[in-house]
């Protein structure tokens, strides 16, 4: 017994012979890592010494890649971390741009909505410019068969009075006749006017001067012209004073008068 109450082991002598154990079984071959220690003991210390220098300086050489690669790893967590510092500053830039761009798609949306308000009112508009133009057309061709009326009903003056005389008696009564047709003319000229100007605002500044100036120049008829301004037109469509004009339909007036020429820059003859 030994001091514990366990009995003693006795002490078991390994042998050395390759036909026994380590634990003193005969009979058996020794385990492959008893074989393996036994040949390494055998070898000889210069053997041991050049195997010792070789595993060092892999050891050595599996140490200074170790830390290289501490040294990588260490330079990526610091780029790593001044990207994240720069995407914290970026981010507020981002939001800020976000929502920039959203006013900007409302304000698009509204300006896009605004934008179809004004073509439909540039629609109304056209149409408005194109039937004050076929009134006017009507207006006056409404007043060149009054004049060509006016013409075959006045009476000729007694053969008595001198020219100046018989032409100062014919002139006063063709103004009679005119006044009224110059009124309305003179009114819905200035109505088209309006409305012209006001149609070619939404267009192209440009345009509307031209468009005032090519207005103003081909629809004045106003009152100021009196007898001179009948006369002129008299002349435009051929014949004297004396002479009877056959009177023009408006539809084949108005052929006339919308010559490729004179054609508004919307396409409204005015």
């Amino acid at each position: 017994m030994g001091v514990s109450g366990l009995p003693r082991r006795g002490r078991e002598g390994r042998s050395t012979n390759a036909n026994t154990t380590f634990a003193g079984q005969a009979g058996r071959a020794p385990p492959p890592y008893e074989q393996a220690l036994r040949s390494s003991c055998r070898r000889r210390p210069a053997d041991l010494d050049l195997q010792i220098r070789t595993q060092q300086e892999k050891l050595n050489l599996q140490a200074a890649k170790l830390e290289k690669m501490d040294h990588e790893i260490a330079t990526l967590e610091a780029n790593l971390e001044n990207r994240e510092k720069e995407h914290g500053a970026i981010y507020p830039e981002c939001q800020d741009l976000d929502r920039r761009l959203t006013a900007a798609e409302s304000r698009l949306g509204l300006a896009q909505k605004e934008e179809a308000s004004l073509h439909s009112e540039i629609y109304a508009t056209k149409e408005k410019i194109e039937k004050l133009t076929h009134d006017m057309v009507g207006f006056m061709s409404r007043e060149c068969e009054l004049l060509a009326r006016a013409l075959d009903i006045v009476p000729t003056p007694p053969q008595e009075l001198p020219l100046e005389e018989k032409h100062r008696q014919i002139i006063a009564s063709l103004q009679a006749e005119i006044d009224d047709v110059h009124k309305q003319t003179a009114e819905l000229s200035e109505q088209l006017k309006l409305e012209n100007l006001k149609g070619l605002a939404m267009v192209n500044p440009e345009e509307l001067a031209e468009g005032a100036e090519g207005f103003l120049g081909g629809a004045g008829v106003g009152g100021g012209a009196g007898g001179s301004s009948a006369h002129s037109l008299m002349r435009t469509h051929g014949g004297s004073s004396r002479r009877k004009v056959p009177p023009k339909g408006p539809r084949q007036l108005g052929q006339e008068m919308a010559s490729p020429t004179q054609t508004h820059p919307i396409g409204v003859w005015v």
